[in-house]
C-alpha cells in the first residue's frame, strides 16, 4: 500500500488539510498575545544610553546588555485567578502595568554602581533602578524632603500621575557612610488586579539622588502558595517519569542492554560516538550563542574573565555530559534495534550512497515531514477542545521573542535543540524500550504482548517527562503527548528510527522557529532560510543521492538489519603482561613502619584539635522539648495535625568568616553566642494539611548548644488580619522587644532602618538597630533586627552586618574557587565514568570481577539507604508547607535512590575493573603487610598535616555537625564517612592502576605519568573543596607530590597496600572529628568509623591481592 501512487496523493492531500486546519485554528487553540513591539534591541540600547547621559546614571565607563522579558509571576496570577487571558490582554492594552519589558543593563567590572532601565514594548520608558554602593557618601535628608525629590522627578521626568496613587509605605535606612536612603511605595486604590492584586509604584531616593522608579504588581502570597502547590503536582509527575526513564532506559537499556550485546559482539560504537559528540557540540554552541544575553546575569563583584570562563566551562560540561549520554543512547538504541527488528534498515547506512536514494528511504523521509502537519492538527484540535470544554490552561505567549534575535546566530538554537530532541528522544524513549521488550518477548515468549506493554509504557513515561511545563491540570501534557508518543512508537515499530526522527526533529523546529518567522528584523530572511534548509537536510540528501544514481533504487537485503552479522571473533594478540609487583623488602618495610610512627606523632602535634564553637550538647529530643516549652510559656497551643520538624544549623556563614578574618580569634570568641550564632537546633512547627494559604503560618524556635532557647519567630500568613501601627508605636514596640527578648539596653542602640510593609489587612514592620558598643571589629557592624506583624513581635535576633565591599571581594575570590571545584569534581567523575566504560567492556570479555562488583555495589547501596533513612528528620525539616508532604517525600526518595544506584554502579564498576586489571600482587596479604600499609598512610597523613600548617585558616574551626541532626547521631558518625572512603580509595586505585599498566611497572613514560600524578593531586584536592585558587594550587601540588612519592617508592611494588593506607589516613580524619566531641555520640561514632574502615581496608587489600592472582 505504501508504494501505491494513490496512497501518496491521499497522504499529501490529508497533510495539506491538516496544515490548513492547524494554521487557521492555531490562534484559537493557543493563547497568543498581540504586542505593540515598536522598539527593537538596538533602539532599547540607544534609548537607555540617552537616559543615562541625561540623568547621570552610572557607571561612568559602562558596558551594556539587553533582554526582553515577561513577568511570568504576574501573568500566571492574572490568567489563573484575576480574570483569565482576557484580563491579561486588557492589562497589556490599558498600560497600567507592562508585563513585557525591555531591560537594559549598564554595568562595569568590579563596580557596585550599575543601572537597570526598563521600556515598554512600544518604547516608552517604564522605570529604572540605579544601585549605589553603601559606602558612597550622600545626604541625610528628612523623609519629607526626600519624598519631594522622588515625587517631583516621578511626575516631571516620568509622567507619573501620583494623584491616582496612595502612599502606603515609607522606609528609610542609614548607610555606613552616614547617607540616608528613603523608599516610598504607592498603591492604586483602583482598579485592582483581580480581587487581591494591587498596582504599585516604588520610588527610592539615595541621599538626595533619585535612584529608582519601579512599577510592579503586588501578587498576593495566597496565590503564590496555591501556585506552588499546583506546580508541585507537575513536578511530581515529571520526577516519577524521569526516575522511571533513568532506571528502565538508561540503566536497564543503555547500560545492561549494551553490556549484554557487547558479549555477543553486537555493538557498533563509532557512528554513535560521532553523532553523540556532534549533537552535544551543537548544544555547547547554543550555550555560547547566548553570550550577549548571559551578561544580564553577570555578577559585577567577580572578574569578567571568571564569568566568561564559567560560560565556557558550562559549554564544555554540556559537551562532555551530553556527549556521553547521547553516545550511550544512540549506541544502545541502534544495537538493540538491529538485534530486535531484522527487517528495519540499518540506521548507520540510511544515508549511504546505495541506500539513501531508494524508494524506502525516500518514503520514510517524506512521511516524516508530512506527518508534521498531522501532529500539528492533533495538538490544535486537542487544545481547542480542552481549553474551551475542560478549562485547561497554558500561559499566553507572544509569537515573537526578541531575545532569539539577540543571539549571535539566531537560527542555531531552534535547529540544535530540535535535533537533540528528535534524535535522542526517539532513541531513548522509543527504540530502547520497544526493542528491549521485543528481545525479552523473544526470550521468554509473548513478544507481541511485551511490545504492546512497552508501547504503552513509553507513551506514559514520555508524556510524564514533559509534565513540568507550566500547564494545568498537572496531567495536561501527559494526556497531550500520549497519542503522539504512541504514533512515534508505531512509526518506529513498523519502519525504524528514520521517519520518527525526521518527524520529531521537523515538528520541534516548527515550534522553536516561530519567533524567527514572526520577526521583522532586517536580514532575518537569512536565518529563516538557514532554518528551512537545515530542517530539509534529510530530504535534500535523499534527493541528491537519487539524482546522482539516476533512478530510484531498491533496498538490498544486506542494508537491512538481517544483513548484518557480527564479525568472527578475532584471536586477539595478547599484550605482553605487565610485570608482577616486586614486593617490598624488609628494610623498606621497617622504614615504612617507622615513618608511620613519626607521621602519627606529627599528625597529633600539628593537626588542629581546637574547636572555636561549643559542642551541641542538646539532642533532638531535648531541643524539641525546649521548643514546645517555649511555645507553652507564650501561651501558644499547637493545633492537632501540626508537625515538629528539626534540623541542626551547624556550618559557619559569611558572617563567621568576616569576623574571623577581620577581627581575629579574640573578636570572634567575644561575638560568638551573641551577634555570631553558634551551632544550634532549628525547630519548626508547621502543617502540611488544610488550606494552603493558612499553612504559611509556622513557629520557629532556635535552641542553642546547651538546650536554651535563643530565638523565637512566628511566621504569619500575609492575609491574616492585624493592627496597622504608625511608625512611632511600632518603633516603641520594637525597642521593648530589644529589652525583653534580647536583654539589651535599647537606649544605646542607633536605628539603622525602619521598613513598613502593607499587607491586605495589617501593616508589618522591620526595624534594624546598630550596637556599636558591643562590636570589637573595625569594619562592619553589630546589629539587631526586630520584625513586627500587626502589633505582634514575630521575631527578634542579632547579626553582624558584613560590609558590601568585603562581601563583593569574597564573592570574587569565591568565584574562581568555585570554578576550580567544579572542574575538579567533573574530572573526578569523568575518571569514574571512564573506569565504568572500561569495566563494562572488560566484563563483556571476561576480564572483570563480577563478585567484587556485586559486593561493592551492595555495600554502597546499603550504606546509602541507611544514610537516607537516618538523615530523614533533617531532610523533612526543609520541606515547604505549600506542597504536600508525601509528594515531597516521594520526589526526594526517588531522586536519592536514583543517584545512589548510579553512584554505586559507577564505583562498583571501577572497583570490579581494578581487581582484574591490577598486575599480580605479592601473595598472600599478611598482617605485616597491613602494618606496612598503615605506616604509609600515617606517614602521608603526618606530611599533609605539616603542609596544612603553612597557611592560616580563613574560617574558624567548626567540627562537622551533620551527624548530630540524624535520627541516630552515632550511626551517622559511624557509617556516613565510609562511602566517601570507598569512593576516594576506588578513585586512587583507578588512577594508580592505570599508571601501573601504562608505565609497565614504571619502566616507561615516567615523565608524562609523573605530570599526570601531579594533575591527579590537583583533582583530588579540588574535589575535596577549594577555599581560594592559590591554596588549591598549593594543596594540589602537595597532594600530587605525595601521591607520586607514595607510588614510586612503595605502591608500584605493592599496590594492594593502598586500601589499608587510605583507611589509615581516613581513620585519622574520623578520629579528629571525634576528638572535637561536637555532639554526645561523636567520639564513639568516629572511633567506630575508623575501626570499620581499617577492617574493611584489610579485607579489601586481601581481596585485591587474591583477584590479582586470577588468570587474565
Amino acid at each position: 500500500m505504501f508504494r501505491k501512487p494513490w496512497f501518496w496523493v491521499a497522504f499529501v492531500l490529508f497533510a495539506v488539510a491538516c496544515a490548513t486546519f492547524g494554521i487557521i485554528n492555531f490562534p484559537k487553540a493557543f493563547p497568543i498575545v498581540t504586542l505593540d513591539l515598536e522598539m527593537d534591541r538596538e533602539a532599547a540600547l540607544e534609548a537607555a544610553g540617552g537616559l543615562a547621559d541625561r540623568f547621570g546614571w552610572g557607571p561612568a565607563e559602562r558596558r551594556h546588555a539587553a533582554s526582553f522579558d515577561l513577568d511570568r509571576g504576574v501573568q500566571s496570577f492574572v490568567e489563573l485567578e484575576a480574570g483569565g487571558r482576557e484580563a491579561f490582554s486588557r492589562m497589556l492594552a490599558e498600560g497600567l502595568y507592562s508585563p513585557y519589558t525591555w531591560r537594559v543593563r549598564h554595568f562595569a567590572e568590579f563596580e557596585a554602581n550599575e543601572t537597570l532601565i526598563r521600556f515598554t514594548p512600544a518604547g516608552k520608558p517604564f522605570g529604572f533602578v540605579e544601585m549605589i554602593p553603601e559606602e558612597d557618601p550622600g545626604a541625610a535628608l528628612e523623609p519629607a524632603a526626600a519624598r519631594a525629590i522622588a515625587e517631583t522627578a516621578a511626575t516631571r521626568d516620568w509622567g507619573i500621575d501620583l494623584g491616582a496613587f496612595e502612599r502606603v509605605e515609607d522606609a528609610q535606612e542609614v548607610r555606613p557612610s552616614g547617607r540616608v536612603d528613603h523608599t516610598f511605595v504607592y498603591e492604586r486604590p483602583s482598579p485592582m488586579v483581580g480581587e487581591e492584586g494591587r498596582y504599585r509604584l516604588r520610588l527610592v531616593v539615595t541621599g538626595d539622588r533619585f535612584t529608582e522608579l519601579t512599577n510592579f504588581v503586588k501578587v498576593p502570597e495566597a496565590f503564590e502558595r496555591r501556585y506552588e502547590e499546583m506546580r508541585s503536582a507537575n513536578n511530581g509527575i515529571a520526577t516519577g517519569a524521569a526516575v522511571a526513564a533513568a532506571l528502565l532506559y538508561v540503566i536497564g537499556g543503555c547500560v545492561i542492554g549494551t553490556f549484554l550485546l557487547l558479549r555477543k559482539r553486537w555493538v557498533l560504537w563509532k557512528h554513535a560516538l560521532a553523532w553523540g559528540l556532534f549533537i552535544a557540540g551543537l548544544q555547547a554552541l547554543v550555550v555560547l550563542n547566548q553570550w550577549p544575553l548571559a551578561w544580564m546575569g553577570y555578577d559585577t563583584a567577580i572578574s569578567a574573565t571568571n564569568f566568561a570562563l564559567e560560560q565556557v566551562v558550562q559549554a564544555l560540561l554540556q559537551l562532555l555530559g551530553m556527549g556521553l549520554l547521547l553516545t550511550l543512547s544512540f549506541m544502545a538504541a541502534e544495537s538493540l534495534t538491529r538485534r530486535a527488528f531484522p527487517n528495519h534498515l540499518q540506521l548507520w547506512r540510511v544515508w549511504s550512497p546505495g541506500v539513501a536514494g531508494t524508494k524506502s528511504v525516500a518514503g520514510q523521509t517524506a512521511a516524516g515531514y508530512l506527518l508534521v502537519a498531522v501532529f500539528l492538527a492533533f495538538d490544535v484540535a486537542l487544545y481547542l477542545f480542552a481549553s474551551r470544554t475542560l478549562g485547561w490552561w497554558n500561559p499566553s505567549d507572544a509569537l515573537y521573542d526578541p531575545n532569539v534575535i539577540a543571539n549571535y546566530l539566531p537560527w542555531l538554537s531552534s535547529v540544535a535543540i530540535s535535533l537533540q530532541a528528535g534524535f535522542w528522544e526517539e532513541c531513548l524513549f522509543r527504540a530502547i524500550p520497544i526493542a528491549s521488550a521485543a528481545l525479552l518477548g523473544q526470550r521468554f515468549g509473548g513478544r507481541k504482548w511485551w511490545i504492546l506493554g512497552a508501547l504503552v509504557l513509553q507513551a506514559l513515561i514520555f508524556g510524564g517527562g514533559h509534565a513540568n511545563y507550566p500547564a494545568q491540570p498537572a496531567y495536561a501534557r501527559l494526556v497531550e503527548l500520549i497519542l503522539p508518543a504512541v504514533g512515534f512508537g508505531l512509526l518506529y515499530l513498523v519502519f525504524g528510527l528514520v521517519p520518527a526522527i525526521v518527524l520529531h526533529f521537523a515538528y520541534d523546529v516548527m515550534w522553536f522557529a516561530i519567533p524567527l518567522f514572526a520577526a521583522s528584523t532586517p536580514g532575518i530572511w537569512v536565518d529563516r532560510a538557514l532554518v528551512l534548509a537545515l530542517t530539509l537536510v534529510p530530504l535534500l540528501i535523499v534527493l541528491a543521492r537519487r539524482i546522482r544514481a539516476g533512478r530510484w533504487g531498491e533496498v538490498a537485503e544486506a542494508d537491512r538489519n538481517l544483513g548484518w552479522q557480527p564479525a568472527a571473533a578475532a584471536v586477539a594478540e595478547r599484550p605482553e603482561a605487565v610485570p608482577a609487583a616486586a614486593g617490598i623488602g624488609s628494610r623498606s618495610r621497617a622504614a615504612l613502619v617507622a615513618a608511620g610512627v613519626i607521621g602519627l606523632a606529627a599528625w597529633f602535634g600539628l593537626a588542629d584539635f581546637r574547636s572555636e564553637v561549643p559542642a551541641l550538647a542538646a539532642g533532638r529530643s531535648a531541643a524539641v522539648t525546649a521548643a514546645r516549652a517555649e511555645l507553652a510559656a507564650r501561651g501558644i497551643t499547637i493545633p492537632e495535625g501540626w508537625r515538629a520538624l528539626s534540623a541542626v544549623e551547624g556550618a559557619p556563614s559569611i558572617e563567621d568568616r568576616f569576623v574571623w578574618q577581620e577581627g581575629g580569634a579574640e573578636a570572634y570568641r567575644d561575638l560568638l553566642g551573641s551577634y555570631v550564632a553558634p551551632p544550634r537546633w532549628l525547630v519548626r512547627f508547621t502543617s502540611f494539611e488544610g488550606d494552603v494559604v493558612e499553612r504559611a503560618e509556622e513557629y520557629q524556635v532556635s535552641v542553642g548548644p546547651d538546650g536554651a532557647v535563643e530565638r523565637f519567630s512566628h511566621r504569619l500568613p500575609e492575609s491574616r488580619a492585624g493592627a496597622q501601627l504608625e511608625s512611632g508605636a511600632a518603633r516603641e514596640l520594637a525597642r521593648q522587644a530589644v529589652a525583653e527578648r534580647l536583654g539589651l539596653d535599647a537606649g544605646r542602640l542607633n536605628e539603622v532602618s525602619a521598613e513598613p510593609e502593607k499587607r491586605p489587612e495589617r501593616i508589618d514592620w522591620r526595624f534594624v538597630l546598630s550596637d556599636k558598643a558591643a562590636y570589637p571589629v573595625e569594619q562592619g557592624d553589630a546589629r539587631v533586627a526586630v520584625e513586627i506583624g500587626g502589633d505582634e513581635v514575630v521575631d527578634a535576633y542579632r547579626f553582624v552586618h558584613v560590609p558590601e565591599d568585603w562581601e563583593r571581594g569574597e564573592r570574587n575570590r569565591g568565584s574562581a574557587a568555585q570554578l576550580a571545584r567544579i572542574v575538579c569534581t567533573v574530572a573526578a567523575i569523568a575518571i569514574f565514568v571512564a573506569g565504568g566504560v572500561i569495566g563494562v567492556v572488560r566484563w563483556s570479555k571476561g576480564r572483570f570481577s563480577p563478585r567484587t562488583f556485586a559486593l561493592a555495589a551492595s555495600v554502597v547501596v546499603v550504606l546509602g539507604l541507611i544514610g537516607l533513612a537516618n538523615s530523614w528528620p533533617s531532610i523533612t525539616a526543609q520541606f515547604s508547607s505549600a506542597q504536600p508532604f508525601a509528594l515531597q517525600a516521594g520526589m526526594i526518595v526517588a531522586g536519592a535512590v536514583l543517584l545512589l544506584v548510579a553512584s554505586a554502579t559507577a564505583m562498583a564498576l571501577a572497583i570490579g575493573l581494578v581487581h582484574r586489571w591490577v598486575p599480580r600482587q605479592p601473595s598472600p596479604f599478611r598482617v605485616a603487610d597491613a602494618a606496612v600499609a598503615g605506616g604509609l598512610g600515617l606517614a602521608v597523613a603526618g606530611a599533609a598535616a605539616a603542609a596544612g600548617r603553612a597557611a592560616a585558616p580563613l574560617d574558624p574551626t567548626w567540627p562537622a555537625f551533620d551527624a548530630a541532626g540524624a535520627a541516630s547521631p552515632f550511626l551517622a558518625a559511624a557509617l556516613d564517612p565510609i562511602t566517601g572512603w570507598i569512593a576516594g580509595t576506588a578513585l586512587l586505585l583507578l588512577i594508580l592502576t592505570f599508571v601501573e599498566v601504562a608505565s609497565r611497572s614504571w619502566t616507561r613514560w615516567r615523565v608524562a605519568l609523573s605530570v599526570g600524578l601531579v594533575l591527579a593531586g590537583l583533582v583530588l584536592a579540588g574535589s575535596d573543596g577549594v577555599e581560594t585558587v592559590p591554596r588549591w594550587l598549593a594543596a594540589g601540588l602537595v597532594t600530587g607530590l605525595l601521591l607520586w612519592l607514595a607510588y614510586v617508592v612503595v605502591l608500584r611494588r605493592h599496590l594492594a597496600l593502598l586500601p589499608v593506607a587510605a583507611a589509615a589516613m581516613s581513620s585519622l580524619s574520623f578520629v579528629r572529628e571525634g576528638i572535637f566531641r561536637a555532639f554526645p555520640a561523636a567520639l564513639a561514632g568516629s572511633l567506630t568509623a575508623g575501626l570499620l574502615v581499617l577492617v574493611a581496608g584489610v579485607l579489601w587489600s586481601r581481596a585485591l591481592t587474591a583477584d590479582s592472582q586470577a588468570p587474565t
